[in-house]
C-alpha cells in the first residue's frame, strides 16, 4: 500500500511538469544514459521542483554540474543499499522502488526509438512484464523476480559506468563539496546565539482623563420587535391626539408610515414578523455556502502499461515483411544447396522451393513474435 501511495505521489509530481518546454530542453542537454538515471533522481518531488527551477533559469553549465552531482549521489546511494521486493504487489512496477520503475520506463522508451535489435528487446521485455503481471494476479511472484533481477543488473551496470565517466567523477566531487557545505551549515546552526542583555525600558504610566458631567452614556438603539412596538405606540398616541382635535388620524398614519422607511420586514420563527435593517442582515438562510472542490484525480494505474503496450504494438509492419522475405531467401539458398548435393539439378529445384517456403514461414513467425 505504501509503495502504491509513493508511486501515486511521484506520478502526480511528474505529470505536473509533463510537457514543460524548459524542463524538456534542460533534460536534452544530458547524455541518453544520464537522462535515464536522472529520471530516478527526479522521482523525488522536491528534486523535480528544484530541477524545474534550474531549467527555468536556462540550465547553464553550473546547473548541469550541480545535477551531475545529484546523479552521482543517487548512484552511490543506490549501489550501497540492498533493495527488497514486494511479493504481494499486483504488478511488477509495485514490486520495486519508484525510482527503479521510472528508470526502466525511460530505458524502454529509448529502446523504442533505437534500431531493430533494440526494438526486439523492447518487444521481449514487455512480454515478460505482461507474463509476470498475470502470474502476480495468481499469487506467483517468481516471473516478477526474474524481470526485476534482469532490470536491476542492467541498472547497476549503468550506475557504475556513469560513476566512472568524466561527468560522474565531476559530479562525485561536486556532491562531496555539497555535503561539506551542508555539514558546515548544520554545525553553525547548532551553535547557540550570543545573549545580548539590555536594560528594561521605562514605561510612563498615563492617568486616564476624568469624565465630565456632560458625558452620558448613549441611549440604547431600539431595534427589532421593540422598534415595531414603539412605532405602534407612537402612531396610536398621535392618532388619539389628532382625533381629540377633530381630525381623522390620516396624518398620524402618514407620519407612522414614513417612520418605517429603510426597514424591511422579514418572516422568522414560523411567521412572526420582525424588522430588519436593509444592508445589515446576513443574506440567505444563515447556512454556510460551501464550495465543494474535488481534488485532482491521479492518472489511471494502468497508464504505464498502456504506454508499454502502445510502444510494443508500434514495433511491427515492414519489419515483419522483411523478416519473411529474408527467411525465404535464406531458406531457398540453403534448401537448394542441400538438394543439389542430394539430387543434382532436380534436387536443387525441389530443395530451393521447399527451403524458400519453409524459410519464409519461419521468418514471418519470427517477425510476428518480435514485432507483431
Amino acid at each position: 500500500m505504501l509503495r502504491s501511495i509513493v508511486f501515486g505521489l511521484a506520478l502526480l509530481s511528474s505529470l505536473a511538469l509533463a510537457g514543460d518546454p524548459a524542463v524538456d530542453a534542460f533534460k536534452a542537454k544530458f547524455a541518453a544514459q544520464e537522462q535515464i538515471l536522472l529520471s530516478g533522481v527526479l522521482t523525488d518531488p522536491a528534486q523535480l521542483a528544484d530541477f524545474a527551477k534550474d531549467a527555468a533559469g536556462g540550465g547553464n553549465q553550473a546547473a548541469m554540474t550541480k545535477w551531475y552531482g545529484r546523479i552521482s549521489a543517487f548512484s552511490s546511494d543506490y549501489l550501497s543499499k540492498q533493495h527488497g521486493l514486494n511479493d504481494k504487489a499486483p504488478e511488477v512496477r509495485y514490486m520495486v522502488e519508484p525510482a527503479e520503475w521510472n528508470m526502466l520506463m525511460d530505458t524502454l522508451r529509448k529502446l523504442k526509438t533505437g534500431g531493430m535489435l533494440d526494438q526486439a528487446k523492447l518487444k521481449v521485455f514487455v512480454g515478460m512484464i505482461d507474463d509476470a503481471n498475470d502470474d502476480l494476479k495468481r499469487g506467483d511472484p517468481e516471473a516478477g523476480h526474474k524481470v526485476v533481477a534482469m532490470g536491476r543488473k542492467n541498472l547497476s551496470d549503468a550506475l557504475n559506468e556513469y560513476l566512472a565517466s568524466p561527468n560522474g567523477k565531476a559530479g562525485t566531487a561536486n556532491a562531496a563539496r555539497d555535503r561539506q557545505d551542508e555539514e558546515a551549515r548544520k554545525k553553525a546552526a547548532q551553535q547557540p546565539a550570543p545573549v545580548v542583555t539590555q536594560p528594561a525600558p521605562v514605561t510612563a504610566v498615563k492617568t486616564p482623563p476624568k469624565k465630565t458631567e456632560e458625558e452620558k452614556p448613549a441611549a440604547p438603539e431600539i431595534t427589532g420587535d421593540d422598534a415595531l412596538a414603539k412605532q405602534a405606540r407612537d402612531q396610536a398616541e398621535a392618532a388619539r391626539k389628532e382625533l381629540a382635535k377633530g381630525g381623522n388620524g390620516d396624518h398620524a398614519y402618514e407620519n407612522g408610515k414614513t417612520q418605517t422607511d429603510g426597514v424591511t420586514p422579514v418572516v422568522v420563527d414560523g411567521g412572526n414578523t420582525a424588522a430588519q435593517k436593509v444592508g445589515l442582515a446576513p443574506a440567505g438562510s444563515g447556512k454556510p455556502n460551501l464550495v465543494v472542490s474535488e481534488p485532482p484525480k491521479p492518472a489511471a494505474e494502468g497508464d504505464d502499461m498502456a504506454e508499454l503496450h502502445k510502444m510494443k504494438d508500434g514495433v511491427k509492419g515492414h519489419k515483419t515483411l522483411w523478416a519473411t522475405i529474408g527467411g525465404g531467401v535464406l531458406g531457398g539458398i540453403l534448401g537448394g544447396l542441400i538438394g543439389f548435393f542430394l539430387g543434382g539439378p532436380i534436387g536443387l529445384i525441389i530443395g530451393a522451393g521447399l527451403g524458400a517456403a519453409g524459410g519464409a514461414f519461419g521468418g514471418r513467425m519470427l517477425g510476428k513474435k518480435l514485432w507483431g
